[in-house]
């Protein structure tokens, strides 16, 4: 890799821990799962309606108030949300059960205290000075998107291509897919070695170019299709590849199978992939 190269990367691998240079409000609501549409409780007044409640009842000064359906993340409901200590929505993210590289865990995938091959991964959209203060921001959801309070989203189309992501298909509903890759992050190909793929990708809203969903994979299988349930998948690389242009050459290391969760930002009627170079 020569010099050039290799500055290159370096400055896009430190863009991921610094702030976005658009802030903007994430969207007006939380909404789990593609195809099936669950409404996600922004504040918690409304959190014990959607069968929420509080973990450990603590506040962490990186997150909130941890909650999970009845208490506890579970194979068939991993999602957790965080609230304010005022109850306002200040993160979300997902439990993952089994085997993961080891180069995602730590910064990605954090080990669950006292459980064997347990991991969260959690993305907080406020700053950290609400967490815990009883302060009350104005932003629905947030104004950020933060994954483990280390690694910064792109709130924008704009972002995205500054900060050497890979843009994928446009699919209706959700948006223009991005990934990123850690070994070498380039905006216009990926080495597709599962390993390194950052393991969040954002979409964007074709017009507006503002971010509209995340989705979090998991390069194993989690829990076999159910009818609205949180995973979705399994699916084989060749179906996960369809998340990238036609002609993108993607093809997974190893061939893993993926389980994926989305969450959207956004009515996902919004996302008409409107004059994008790829879609679905």
């Amino acid at each position: 890799m020569n010099k050039l190269v290799s500055a290159v990367v370096i400055v896009a691998f430190l863009a991921l821990f610094c702030n976005n240079s658009h802030q903007v409000d994430v969207g007006d609501r939380l909404v789990r799962t593609f195809g099936i549409f669950v409404d996600l409780p922004l504040n918690t007044t409304f959190a014990s309606d959607f069968g929420f409640a509080p973990i450990s009842g603590e506040c962490d000064p990186n997150f909130g108030i941890a909650y999970a359906h009845n208490g506890s993340p579970s194979k068939a409901k991993p999602t957790i949300l965080y609230f304010t200590s005022a109850g306002q929505l200040s993160g979300y993210g997902s439990r993952m059960y089994g085997e993961i590289t080891n180069n995602l865990i730590g910064t990605y995938w954090v080990p669950v205290d006292g459980e064997n091959n347990q991991y969260d991964l959690n993305i907080a959209t406020r700053d950290v000075s609400l967490m815990c203060s009883g302060k009350i921001a104005q932003e629905s959801v947030g104004d950020r998107l933060v994954v483990n309070q280390k690694v910064n989203i792109p709130l924008t189309l704009e972002d995205a291509q500054m900060q050497q992501w890979t843009p994928g298909n446009c699919i209706t509903g959700m948006g223009i897919h991005h990934s990123y890759d850690l070994l070498h992050p380039s905006n216009k190909t990926m080495t597709w070695q599962t390993e390194y793929l950052l393991p969040v990708m954002p979409m964007y809203n074709s017009i507006s170019h503002n971010v509209s969903a995340t989705l979090i994979n998991v390069p194993n299988t989690q829990r076999a299709f159910e009818f609205a349930g949180s995973w979705e998948g399994p699916f084989p690389s060749s179906f996960y590849c369809k998340n990238w242009c036609a002609d993108s050459g993607c093809n997974w290391s190893g061939n893993p199978t993926w389980t994926t969760i989305h969450f959207l930002f956004h009515d996902h009627h919004q996302n008409t992939c409107t004059n994008v170079p790829c879609k679905l």
